[in-house]
């Protein structure tokens, strides 16, 4: 049976001291919110060694769609609520939906960031990047990154200014109205209020071969009409209706898998990834703890998380002075963002470690030691993703399963950035836009490369240990319940 495909997701420094946040009082806070979590605390403890056939990559993992339900989580709209029009609208896409996954064709983002910028060839020093001694991919990561800058896009990024600011205006209340604290009756039938209070607005369906636009429709409207005919739709799911303004998981249906996932139950999906294997288990893992993490940052520092779509770098934003060439559009999809309580706006990316390892005949739990500082190899992610959210710092957060959660802070580094993008331009100038391969180990050994590699382990270095969470956190009221199993099957 073949393994369902698992969704990777893969936007001057502030210096901010920790007694300025707002911390629990006692260690018994930092491990739980309450007494059974405490428990559950001890229990995790002793889970490591345990064993089982068939590992449960969902064990105590948080549903997206409840951490959507929080009141101090700002979520996206659903998918066929966003308004796409230039590449500010970019970041209103949910991770993981078709039409984010379609946004990346044409675009250099995060995830071929690396093998982009050569740190997957054989001539770099991966040990260094914390990559281990063979690294992922080799030539063929740039090879495969080449080719994903150079299809075509399905969505244009430069679009007239005012039709980019009318999408921006919806996309503003779209947002809102996903995020509404109390009921009412618009809440109650979200399609009865689209039809009384948008009757303008064009949707970008594939219905319909030919859009109707009303006499009194905007250019926007007329804009989004003639690439709704120019363009091949992606299908839309159907909406659902939600409670309080925010739509509630029922609990059946796999949360982490592809295409060939999405019909399966969660322990279909888990017996299907234990026949794939310990790198199966592991890939699926990190996408699907992702909103655990974000739930106990939230907790932890009693701070608003936002979801992220796809951000995208703003062409004006480079400065001249950073002498970068010709770039293909550049974008990153942070695991979050998050507000602190002063205000301060950071980056949130998650790193999760499966703490399953194949022996024999079944699996066992046993999670790594954590690390005194995050691998160097992130660093390029992190960092583009502050250039493409105009933040100045960015929480990485590393958990595993029975260590808890460390959390890095680390500060945006603009001579890196810019380092980044030239290189990036130099790729897409000499080989992207002229449809040729790059060679093999194509500038790894030039004085400027291996400066870049030695910025990205000096960046990890620098980065500071912020804050420990001994274990997941869950809301006090009890909102959100979790998994406790870390086995289907024993």
């Amino acid at each position: 049976m073949p393994i369902p495909r698992v969704l990777l997701t893969t936007t001057e420094p502030c210096a901010l001291k920790q007694d300025q946040l707002h911390r629990p009082k006692s260690s018994d806070d930092v491990t739980a919110a309450t007494s059974s979590e405490s428990s559950s605390r001890t229990k995790s403890e002793e889970l490591s060694g345990a064993r089982g056939r068939v590992p449960n990559i969902f064990w105590r993992a948080v549903r997206m769609d409840d951490l959507r339900a929080q009141p101090k989580f700002e979520a996206l709209p659903e998918e066929s609520d966003v308004t796409l029009c230039g590449r500010a609208s970019f970041a209103y896409v949910r991770q993981g939906t078709e039409t984010w996954d379609a946004l990346h064709d044409g675009r250099l983002t995060t995830g071929v960031l690396n093998a982009a910028l050569g740190f997957n060839e054989d001539g770099v020093n991966k040990r260094a990047l914390g990559m281990g001694k063979h690294g992922r991919g080799g030539h063929r990561a740039i090879l495969n990154a080449c080719a994903r800058i150079g299809r075509e896009k399905w969505m244009d990024d430069d679009v007239d200014e005012a039709a980019a600011t009318e999408a921006e205006r919806r996309n503003a209340e779209a947002l809102a109205r996903c995020n509404a604290a109390s009921d009412s009756s618009d809440d109650e039938d979200d399609d009865d209020d689209e039809d009384n209070n948008n009757d303008t607005i064009t949707r970008m369906t594939h219905d319909a071969s030919t859009p109707v636009i009303a006499a009194d429709a905007s250019a926007l409207d007329v804009l989004l009409a003639s690439m709704s005919m120019a363009k091949p739709k992606k299908p839309k799911p159907k909406k659902k209706k939600k409670k309080n303004g925010k739509k509630k998981s029922r609990g059946k249906k796999n949360r982490a898998g592809g295409d060939d996932a999405h019909m399966l139950s969660d322990a279909q999906y888990c017996r299907a990834l234990a026949r794939g294997g310990e790198q199966s288990i592991r890939m699926a893992w990190g996408s699907a703890q992702e909103a655990s993490t974000l739930c106990s940052l939230m907790c932890y520092f009693g701070a608003t998380v936002h979801e992220a779509g796809l951000c995208m770098l703003d062409p004006a934003s480079v400065p001249e002075e950073w002498c970068v060439g010709p770039l293909p559009p550049v974008g990153a999809s942070p695991d979050g963002m998050i507000t602190l309580r002063d205000g301060e706006r950071l980056v949130v990316e998650v790193k999760n470690s499966s703490p399953f390892r194949e022996v024999p005949g079944s699996f066992i739990v046993f999670d790594r030691d954590p690390y005194d500082s995050p691998p160097a190899y992130h660093m390029p992610q992190v960092q583009l993703e502050m250039a493409a959210t105009k933040t100045q710092s960015a929480f990485l957060a590393m958990q595993s399963a029975t260590r808890g959660i460390r959390i890095f802070r680390i500060e945006r580094d603009d001579e890196f950035i810019a380092a980044m993008l030239r290189r990036i331009s130099r790729l897409y100038v000499s080989f992207v836009l002229k449809g040729k391969d790059p060679p093999m180990n194509w500038e790894v050994h030039s004085s400027e490369h291996k400066k870049l590699v030695a910025s990205a382990v000096r960046i990890a270095r620098n980065a500071s240990v912020f804050g420990v969470i001994p274990q997941g956190l869950l809301p006090e009221d009890g909102s959100i319940t979790v998994d406790a199993n870390c086995f289907l099957q024993r």
